[in-house]
């Protein structure tokens, strides 16, 4: 049987956002390493899963957000006449460029939650570069011929 919550940022961040679930973070950060560099590597964690914590919540009340999610509700999703945030009151329209703050928040929100939650490094600009490469690989390498007719 699935669980009843959904496996999403906001869900891991009300999971972690304990003062025991912070400290048994904090410790398993800390384990494994030589004394100092443990306690550094604990505090690091907990600056880096509240940093976390903040950022979520603040962004989970950006309007950048709530107008990206309205035109996915309205138009992608489910093609509604009228979305939940619309009956509350009026929605800021979607431009161009309102997702590029919220996909660099979001990013930056994973990667903490994947280095310490998980214990798994994981960077996306890393991931961005191999990609790029590999793309100018391939395109670097292509020729077209077009026949004339």
């Amino acid at each position: 049987m699935r669980p009843s919550w959904r496996e999403s940022i906001p869900t891991v961040i009300e999971l972690i956002d304990d003062e025991n679930v912070l400290d048994a973070l904090a410790d398993q950060a800390h384990a494994g390493h030589h004394e100092e560099f443990g306690k550094q590597q604990a505090e690091k964690a907990r600056a880096s899963l509240k940093a976390a914590i903040k950022a979520a919540r603040d962004m989970r009340k950006s309007e950048g957000l709530k107008s990206i999610r309205n035109l996915r509700d309205k138009h992608v999703a489910h093609y509604l006449t009228e979305t939940t945030q619309e009956k509350e009151g009026p929605v800021t329209p979607m431009k161009h460029g309102d997702e590029g703050p919220v996909i660099h928040a979001t990013i930056s929100i994973v990667e903490a939650l994947n280095s310490w939650v998980n214990q798994v490094g994981l960077s996306f600009k890393d991931a961005r570069a191999i990609d790029r490469k590999c793309a100018l690989a391939l395109w670097g390498a292509c020729t077209f011929k077009i026949d004339a007719r």
